[in-house]
């Protein structure tokens, strides 16, 4: 796939609906190559796995460090796999605890839920737990 205004604004689309849908708790930043990420996100590790990976997610920790999505466009042969990526990576940020290399549960729970979103599950909005 080619990175053009028109696929933006679907990818942007899709990012809209998917916070909506799985009460992510802040709105996720996308980016579409490591140029385009803030100076403090490069690093070597980011460009290989981005070369390596459909797409990486970065949690961020409060309002000055927003989570982020890093799409590699080129990665991905139809929008159905762009869209599964969006929502892969969206689960990273919504779930951080559900991990798809689990020794104990090899992926089930992580895919499951990825099927059940994609079919159109809601979940509430994730609350912040407060520190005591």
């Amino acid at each position: 796939m080619k990175d053009t205004a028109e696929l933006r604004k679907w990818v942007d689309e899709k990012v809209e609906r998917y916070f909506k849908q799985i009460g992510v708790n802040r709105y996720p930043n996308v980016y579409y190559s490591i140029e385009e990420m803030p100076s403090h996100f490069h690093c070597d590790c980011h460009t290989k796995e981005f070369k390596k990976y459909a797409g990486l997610c970065f949690i961020g920790k409060d309002a000055k460090h927003p989570h982020s999505i890093l799409l590699n466009v080129p990665y991905h042969k139809s929008f159905q796999e762009l869209e599964n990526t969006i929502v892969h990576e969206m689960m990273h940020i919504r779930f951080p605890n559900l991990n798809h290399q689990d020794e104990y549960d090899p992926s089930q729970d992580f895919y499951t839920r990825l099927g059940m979103i994609l079919m159109g599950k809601h979940f509430p909005k994730s609350v912040k737990k407060r520190k005591k």
